[in-house]
C-alpha cells in the first residue's frame, strides 16, 4: 500500500529545499573558472555563502563581486535568517569568486 505525503509534510520539504546554499562553476570571458555561490532565501545569510565558498575552494579564494546584503568577515559570523524586504520579496545573496 502506497502512502501519500500529507500536504503539510510536502510543504515543509519544499521550504527546506528552497533554503539550500548552492555553488556552480562558470568560465569568464578570459577563460578562467569562477565559482558562483548562492545563499538567497529567508533562512540563509552571507555566512552560509562564506561556508560554501570554503568547501568549494579548499586553498582559499578571492571575492570578485557580491550581490545582496552585507558580507561577513568570516564563516564564524554564520547566523540564521535572511531578510524579507518590506515588499515581501526574498533577499538575494551571491558571491562570485575565484579559487586559488
Amino acid at each position: 500500500m502506497k502512502k501519500i505525503l500529507p500536504g503539510a509534510t510536502l510543504a515543509a520539504l519544499t521550504v527546506l529545499a528552497a533554503g539550500c546554499t548552492s555553488s556552480r562553476t562558470l568560465h569568464m570571458a578570459d577563460g578562467w573558472p569562477v565559482e558562483v555561490i548562492d545563499c538567497s532565501g529567508p533562512h540563509l545569510s552571507f555566512g552560509h555563502c562564506v561556508a560554501k565558498a570554503g568547501e568549494a575552494c579548499r586553498y582559499g579564494y578571492t571575492v570578485l563581486r557580491t550581490e545582496g546584503g552585507s558580507t561577513p568577515a568570516s564563516a564564524a559570523e554564520v547566523t540564521g535568517g535572511g531578510l524579507l524586504d518590506m515588499s515581501g520579496k526574498m533577499e538575494t545573496r551571491r558571491l562570485l569568486l575565484r579559487c586559488h
